[in-house]
């Protein structure tokens, strides 16, 4: 019973994210993952713990530490979770491509479709950005993060939309690209300068105009 109420709370696209079936302990895992970050996201990371976490989803605070040993395990699977969320969603975008030069730009407007449909990740990955200031362990996490990213933008804009860069500039232009990511999709939620619509069209047009 207890587990058919919680493959019910769970959204379907979980499983796409975790490629696995279904049991008991996975699904006891995603719970307190997610509820980790709703933690994060509105109680920030000093006020989060066993006990917040455990109050979002009526567990035991025993049962959250039985499945993480530790608060900067919980922080490390939570940013995971954010980013195969994120990953998932370029995926699907970049195929709706017409073409390969589309594709950078698909890429481009998933991270914004990320930033609006999952404000709190969001607010996880800004906060998980400055703990990685002082903390080694985030701080190669993170690394590990964004090296995989420019490894994806590079190749969507070399190899699928056929720039001719040498390896260094290549790195440089996917460089500059992940930072406009980055920075536009948090104005564009913490700020009233700009819309999440507005953010993605200002960062399309000025990656266009790189790309030329």
């Amino acid at each position: 019973m207890e587990f058919e109420k919680l493959d019910k709370k769970l959204d379907k696209n979980v499983y796409e994210l975790y490629d696995f079936k279904p049991q008991k302990s996975d699904l006891k895992k995603v719970e307190i993952v997610l509820a980790t970050i709703e933690s994060l996201a509105k109680l920030g990371f000093d006020k989060t713990s066993y006990s917040s976490i455990a109050k979002i989803i009526d567990f035991k605070k025993s049962t959250v530490a039985y499945y993480f040993s530790s608060k900067e395990m919980l922080i490390k699977e939570a940013v995971r979770h954010c980013v195969r969320c994120q990953q998932q969603l370029s995926i699907k975008k970049v195929a709706t491509a017409k073409n390969d030069k589309e594709m950078i730009f698909k890429y481009i407007e998933a991270t914004f479709d990320w930033a609006q449909k999952y404000p709190e990740q969001l607010a996880v990955f800004v906060l998980f950005r400055y703990l990685a200031t002082y903390n080694e362990e985030y701080k190669q996490l993170h690394t590990q993060i964004r090296e995989g990213g420019l490894e994806r933008i590079k190749f969507l804009i070399t190899q699928k939309y056929g720039k001719k860069l040498t390896k260094q500039d290549s790195l440089h232009t996917a460089l500059k690209i992940q930072c406009l990511l980055a920075d536009y999709s948090i104005i564009s939620v913490n700020t009233n300068l700009l819309s999440t619509e507005q953010a993605k069209n200002e960062v399309l047009k000025m990656v266009k105009l790189m790309l030329r």
